[in-house]
């Protein structure tokens, strides 16, 4: 399944990318859904057509859809929950409040600049740090094997250049190279729906080459100094394929950002494999693990998605999503 496009082009409009597609002609007043980024995090010495710039040209539509609804003392026309790029959050449901399993205060401006900071810095080291490049190569050729799919192909070309171009330290940089580099992991995590069929064909789910391509993307922003850029892309991996970005991408950042949030799924795996040892069948504690596992990857999704849609202004939603922990393996106590 293809990315959503309304997706796609805001991932290229935190990039400072301007939109390929025009408005249609029957529609010529539709305007861009996202909001602008913070002012705190503009860079006041970049030029006039920079990525705040652009961004905020884009919150025209929203500002003016929230400016009307308040003159006429009616509530905004609620907006529609965005999706992940290639699977939705859907079975978590936001609960006013932010009451339930796991449940964090929503995200306030001093919380979004934090933010911020944790997902890009996570990518910081990659200029001067050989070994971590190496360490994010190696987690990228565990996610998309050795196929010769030439997307895959192409993945690898593009890290060697991103590699390249950050070794000649920051002074020598190319930003035409850096440019170019980006583009290209773009059109590697958006691929239309035959050709990621394909890729999936040849053994590599394109879930997996996206994630990759985002994650190089970030470095890509975190190259060009767009930190607000750089932890999109980094939380997008985590939204396309969270097991392998929590546990070979980048598992450090969800050590930090996730891991506080989902520890009720761990006393839950805790409480049943206790519960497990005492059956004679050994094949409970393997579903147990199991369930644990796919709740660990779709809480990680879930919040990977909210925090990434805050930073692009395509929710409202005030609480985090409640990640609720998978039902008892144990068989109901029955009555004497």
């Amino acid at each position: 399944m293809a990315p959503p496009s309304s997706l796609l082009r805001d991932l290229l409009s935190v990039d400072g990318f301007k939109k390929n597609r025009k408005q249609p002609d029957n529609n010529p007043s539709a305007a861009p859904r996202t909001t602008s980024m913070p002012l705190q995090h503009r860079r006041p010495t970049k030029p006039a057509r920079s990525q705040s710039d652009v961004q905020h040209q884009q919150a025209r539509g929203r500002l003016n859809l929230d400016t009307n609804g308040d003159a006429a003392g009616e509530e905004p026309t609620p907006r529609r929950k965005s999706s992940a790029s290639l699977r939705t959050a859907t079975s978590y449901k936001i609960k006013d409040g932010g009451s339930g399993p796991g449940a964090i205060p929503a995200l306030d401006e001093s919380a979004l600049s934090a933010l911020i900071s944790l997902a890009a810095g996570t990518v910081k080291q990659f200029a001067k740090d050989e070994a971590f490049r190496a360490f994010l190569r190696s987690g990228c050729t565990s996610c998309v094997g050795e196929s010769d799919h030439r997307a895959v192909l192409d993945l690898r070309v593009t890290v060697q250049t991103v590699e390249r171009a950050a070794a000649v330290g920051e002074a020598l940089l190319d930003p035409r190279e850096l440019k170019r580099a980006s583009l290209r992991l773009h059109s590697l995590a958006s691929l239309d729906a035959d050709e990621a069929l394909a890729v999936t064909a040849s053994g590599v789910p394109h879930e997996r080459l996206a994630a990759c391509a985002h994650l190089y993307m970030s470095v890509v922003s975190k190259l060009q100094k767009k930190d607000h850029s750089s932890a999109v892309h980094a939380l997008e991996a985590f939204c396309l394929a969270p097991r392998e970005a929590r546990t070979v991408l980048l598992p450090a950042l969800w050590d930090r950002l996730f891991r506080p949030g989902l520890s009720h799924l761990k006393a839950w795996r805790d409480r049943e494999s206790a519960a497990a040892r005492s059956k004679p069948d050994a094949r409970v504690k393997d579903v147990v693990e199991k369930l644990f596992v796919d709740a660990l990857d779709e809480g990680t999704r879930a919040l990977a998605c909210y925090y990434r849609d805050w930073l692009l202004g395509r929710t409202e939603a005030m609480a985090l999503p409640s990640v609720p922990a998978p039902p008892s393996t144990a068989p109901p106590a029955t009555a004497p």
